[in-house]
């Protein structure tokens, strides 16, 4: 439920990056587009185990993730995240959202 979301996105904090993984299983009963955009957030930091189980549950939430991915791809921002948001387009089969990367 959206109640649980605050220990969820900690959860996707922890040090431990199984811990992250068992939290990233929350997005398939309790997606949010905010804590979609939260999982966006904290994507590049993650290890690649961890974002590898990530990419896959935003593709299944690929509803909430294409509009949240749409406003970091569009928006003048973090300019060191950009190439994982391309890769996260790439990866969701999202290529018309690869226009809208701002310039």
């Amino acid at each position: 439920t959206t109640a649980d979301e605050p220990l969820v996105r900690a959860l996707l904090r922890d040090a431990h990056p199984a811990v992250r993984v068992s939290a990233s299983a929350a997005l398939r009963r309790t997606a949010s587009p905010g804590l979609i955009e939260h999982v966006l957030d904290v994507l590049p930091e993650q290890p690649l185990v961890v974002r590898s189980y990530q990419m896959r549950l935003l593709r299944e939430q690929w509803r909430f993730t294409r509009e949240a991915l749409l406003v970091r791809l569009s928006r003048d921002g973090d300019s060191q995240a950009l190439p994982m948001w391309i890769q996260v387009a790439e990866i969701l089969e999202l290529p018309e959202l690869l226009g809208q990367v701002a310039t």
